[in-house]
């Protein structure tokens, strides 16, 4: 954990407010505010609703605030809490909310005390202990909260891997899930998969040649109407590269599925 911690403090360093920090450092600017405008839809239409006036949100991994300051400004009633694993990062969250150093596998939080629990591209670095990240997740929500989930898709990964003829590696050390597996952790955790999504129309784009590098205008406009593609609660594809769920904890005696 150590040395993933070292390499995000030196992505934090190097790139403070770049999306490219905490996004796909391979794409263009132009590519990366695609994923990140949709990430935002998200947010905003899927999980805000769901988070009452004067609820606590975490967000959990949430870099430099990139998606915690549109919510801090979308949803001033709401009280966010910021977490991420490199401090550097922690002290850029600051400006915008309190923000927590730690690892999601030991989160410093009481137990029942959020309303929701933001978690974008952060479950993949869980490894192969994302379950147990997840059980302390549960643990720290409130019955009847929701956790907004979305990370990589394997099966993209594979198809990426192929047309470039390398090994896709993260140099964070995340990973992605595959379709069932990605649904079957959070409800072995407890909670109830209520909508899911992802973005097909968007990763089609970006393996299209000189779409993803391309910093053109016209290339723009075409990420931006794919991504409006991908605004509705369905895609959950094996052609997305990224996909998200949203979870709902029933109760506080819901019990972990060994």
């Amino acid at each position: 954990m150590s040395s993933i911690r070292e390499t995000w403090e030196k992505r934090a360093k190097a790139n403070q407010y770049d999306l490219a920090g905490v996004l796909f450092r391979n794409l263009s600017i132009k590519a990366n505010k695609a994923i990140h405008n949709w990430h935002w839809w998200i947010v905003k239409q899927i999980l805000l609703p769901r988070i009452p006036s004067g609820g606590r949100l975490l967000d959990l991994g949430g870099g430099y605030g990139r998606l915690g300051s549109l919510v801090s400004r979308e949803r001033p009633d709401i009280e966010l809490v910021g977490q991420d694993l490199a401090l550097s990062y922690c002290r850029l969250y600051r400006d915008v909310t309190p923000c927590v150093q730690g690892s999601m596998f030991s989160l410093p939080f009481a137990e029942a005390s959020f309303d929701g629990v933001l978690a974008i591209t952060c479950l993949m670095y869980g490894q192969h202990q994302v379950f147990e990240a997840l059980k302390g997740i549960h643990l720290v929500m409130k019955p009847g909260g929701v956790l907004l989930a979305l990370d990589p898709g394997k099966e993209m990964q594979q198809v990426i891997s192929f047309v470039r003829r390398r090994k896709s590696e993260s140099p964070t050390g995340g990973i992605g899930f595959r379709l069932a597996e990605y649904i079957s952790a959070c409800q072995r955790a407890g909670f109830r998969i209520v909508s899911t999504g992802g973005n097909p129309f968007l990763s089609m784009a970006l393996l299209m040649p000189g779409v993803a590098a391309s910093s053109k205008q016209k290339v723009e406009a075409l990420l931006a109407w794919v991504s409006r593609r991908d605004q509705f609660e369905s895609g959950y594809s094996a052609l997305a590269l990224h996909r998200w769920m949203l979870g709902v904890k029933e109760s506080a005696a819901t019990a972990f599925i060994g």
